[in-house]
């Protein structure tokens, strides 16, 4: 797996390769809320989600009880 980019949260390409989707299906999850994220660098506009590593366990579990 790849290494995130800052501990305990990855991008979402990294995000989208773990759960198998494309990037854009990750985005939209992000969108619309289903899969929370924050901003890599808060202090700056426009900067790319990022997504804790526990957000994605949750969402794993829920995906597979689904």
């Amino acid at each position: 797996m790849a290494q995130p980019i800052k501990r305990n949260f990855l991008t979402v390409s990294q995000t989208a390769r773990r759960l198998q989707v494309a990037e854009r299906t990750v985005e939209h999850w992000i969108t619309i809320g289903t899969l929370r994220a924050e901003p890599l660098d808060p202090d700056r506009a426009r900067t790319p989600p990022i997504i804790p590593l526990t957000e994605i366990e949750r969402f794993e579990k829920e995906r597979a009880q689904a």
